[in-house]
């Protein structure tokens, strides 16, 4: 399944696949569970897809998790995280 949580009326997050802890239209706060990682391929780990959508296109989510880094502090970071074994694709 997925979460969609709607955080201004431009702004959304996605997650997926999780398994829901929260009701639609249920009102959650910073650090509230929404749900637990689900598994859709027989992968070792879990993975959780997360997605910013800002006016209901995909974005960027660096500029949300991090902060306003330059493009280049941005790359370095992406290409660093993804020589981790479970780092953030």
């Amino acid at each position: 399944m997925k979460i969609t949580i709607q955080h201004t009326p431009h702004l959304a997050t996605v997650y997926f696949p999780v398994i829901p802890e929260v009701e639609v239209g249920q009102w959650v706060g910073m650090g509230s569970i929404i749900g637990r990682v689900g598994r859709i391929t027989l992968a070792k780990v879990p993975v959780l897809h997360y997605e910013v959508r800002v006016e209901d296109k995909p974005v960027d989510p660096f500029l949300f998790l991090w902060g306003a880094f330059t493009l280049s502090e941005r790359n370095y970071r992406k290409q660093a995280l993804m020589l981790q074994p479970n780092g953030l694709h």
